[in-house]
């Protein structure tokens, strides 16, 4: 019998100069840092998926032969009964696609969230899982300049082509109403690619603790510390309002 939920954690597995290339132009961080930071985003979203309503929690990774360096971060920094298995295909839409089929053979539903976005709350996630059990359907979750940080549905789709950088939103948009599913569009959110996604977060810190003081917001723990612990803080630079620089105290 299918389980009900299954919540796909896609990531990359944790090795230096192979997570988070991107975030390393235009801050002070080199790749041992990256890859620290990277770790903390990765074991922040493990700890939000632990508290949703998710029957079961799957980590599909690449590359493939990289088992045991998931495994070994697992095992130590992620919750009990995480089912992990590695990606397989040739581009990342056929990995994806292979990956969902994957999930969707033991649960009604799947919904996908990448590595880097250690701010996501679980209330997010169930909203879509809601949506799922009630609709059928898709979930979106948009991420901003035309992406997504989030994905849900309740039977296998090829996603060839539609993992496409700054149209992805589009292509999925494109995708549901050519098949005739229904869409929830969750709200926005951030994930951290580059310098100026990773200062967005360190200026969101205070308003993140205080929140969690007042109310029920999972806190990013492992990637405030991270931040913390290296002295990062963000700093504004003369020439525009939004001009800022990552720097070390």
């Amino acid at each position: 019998m299918k389980g009900r939920d299954g919540l796909l954690v896609f990531a990359k597995a944790p090795v230096k100069g192979l997570v988070k290339t991107r975030l390393k132009a235009g801050t002070p961080l080199c790749d041992r840092e990256v890859l620290r930071l990277y770790e903390s985003f990765l074991a922040d979203v493990l700890a939000a998926a632990e508290r949703t309503e998710a029957d079961q929690i799957y980590l599909s990774y690449h590359p493939a032969g990289s088992g045991n360096v998931m495994e070994g971060f697992v095992g130590e920094r992620g919750p009990a009964g995480v089912r992990l298995f590695p990606q397989e295909g040739r581009d990342f839409d056929e990995r994806f696609t292979k990956a969902v089929e994957s999930v969707l053979r033991e649960c009604q539903s799947v919904i996908v969230i990448g590595s880097d976005l250690p701010h996501i709350q679980p209330r997010t996630i169930n909203r879509g899982f809601g949506f799922l059990r009630r609709e059928g359907g898709m979930v979106l979750g948009p991420s901003g300049e035309g992406g997504v940080y989030l994905v849900g549905v309740t039977r296998p789709l090829d996603f060839t082509g539609v993992f496409t950088a700054g149209v992805e939103m589009d292509n999925l948009t494109g995708l549901a109403r050519k098949r005739g599913l229904r869409l929830l569009l969750l709200e926005e959110l951030t994930d951290i690619d580059v310098a100026g996604d990773l200062a967005t977060f360190i200026c969101a810190i205070q308003a993140m603790e205080y929140a969690a003081e007042c109310g029920d917001y999972q806190l990013p723990r492992n990637t405030i510390q991270t931040v913390r612990e290296m002295g990062l803080e963000v700093r504004a630079q003369r020439g525009g309002e939004r001009n800022r620089r990552i720097v070390k105290r």
